[in-house]
């Protein structure tokens, strides 16, 4: 694996916060800008449904933005609170349950208006087959904090608070894949503290260690067998542009690859952790275009503007009934970024699964 240069960008990760970036955080800060699906109120595609209407339209407009399918004056924060998500059934006893958890990149946010099947759990779904049935548990602008970003940006608040996590610990699993952590990247959060950061001598001490290990024991009593699930722990993709919705680039790209890596090692995890992050051009951190993928530099090939990485993100979106258009999301992945991040996936799934559960 390639090495990664610590030295000069943690020393710098801890001092970025607000004061430093406001005039570019309250204009990529939190999700507001994501389409909403119509049929739940909130980006994404979770397993979940809305009990009634109340937040919905009764139809959707063609040509209308879906930022303007929920009812006027109400974000899509609001309907998120009344979700109900439940685990996928199991259709034969011999079929192993999968549970995604995860926040908008694991719901799917920013696919294509009502495809549901191109978000990285429904693609999983299709290549495990039907020996497993897979519940995708992305909760938007969700946090690994149980205490993050809800007091600046009530856009962002902790999965331990959403109706995923209801789901999640109200059922029984033999797979649980967690992919958390881009939203507590948040620069308006307090500094990112220097002890948090995978490469310190010494435990690790910290609100995200502590909240992640928290999260591995409660999912180790969520087992189908008294054993426990099969449990993955997930490098998430890399930031590609500096402060994307607000996010703090340095501790995506250069702090979570190793720190997430020593979450693993220090709760004595049986499987390496998924590398997202490698997976979607991470590896080459080092060479990403100074103003984040574009339209103009997402194709591999020749040329300065050629930046390989970049088709992981960019793609085409169809953010509105009846119009198609190119774009290019610096933090969540294009359709071709989430067919790589399921098929990466389902390889660590099955070779662990190989060893650890019994055959079918």
């Amino acid at each position: 694996m390639v090495a990664r240069r610590r030295e000069s960008l943690l020393s710098r990760v801890w001092l970025v916060c607000a004061p430093l970036v406001t005039g570019v955080s309250l204009l990529v800060a939190g999700h507001n800008d994501l389409p909403v699906n119509p049929m739940l109120g909130e980006p994404g595609y979770p397993d979940c449904r809305q009990p009634d209407d109340t937040h919905l339209r009764p139809a959707v407009t063609v040509g209308e933005p879906w930022q303007t399918q929920l009812r006027s004056g109400e974000a899509w924060t609001d309907a998120a609170k009344t979700l109900v998500c439940d685990q996928n059934p199991k259709t034969s006893a011999a079929q192993l349950s999968v549970a995604c958890v995860g926040d908008s990149i694991t719901a799917g946010a920013n696919l294509p208006m009502l495809n549901k099947n191109l978000s990285y759990p429904s693609q999983l779904q299709g290549m495990l087959g039907d020996s497993y049935t897979v519940t995708n548990l992305g909760a938007c602008g969700s946090d690994m904090l149980k205490d993050g970003n809800r007091t600046l940006y009530p856009g962002f608040s902790p999965f331990w608070e959403r109706s995923q996590f209801q789901a999640l610990i109200k059922n029984k699993w033999d797979v649980v894949v967690i992919m958390l952590g881009t939203n507590d990247a948040n620069v308006n959060d307090e500094p990112w503290p220097q002890s948090c950061d995978g490469a310190s001598p010494g435990p690790m001490d910290c609100p995200f260690v502590r909240d992640y290990t928290a999260m591995i024991q409660l999912v180790r009593t969520l087992g189908t067998a008294p054993t426990g699930p099969q449990i993955h722990i997930v490098v998430p993709p890399a930031l590609m542009s500096v402060f994307y919705y607000g996010m703090n680039q340095t501790v995506i790209n250069q702090v979570y690859p190793e720190l997430i890596r020593a979450i693993n090692v220090e709760n004595k995890m049986p499987h390496p952790v998924i590398d997202v992050f490698d997976a979607l051009g991470g590896e080459n951190a080092t060479n990403f275009p100074p103003q984040g993928c574009t339209r103009d530099n997402q194709h591999p090939g020749p040329g300065a503007e050629s930046m390989p990485q970049c088709r992981y993100h960019c793609g085409v979106v169809n953010k509105c009934v009846g119009c198609v258009n190119t774009t290019c999301d610096n933090c969540h992945p294009s359709v071709y970024g989430y067919n790589v991040l399921a098929a990466t996936v389902k390889a660590a799934i099955t070779a662990a699964t190989a060893t650890t559960l019994p055959s079918s």
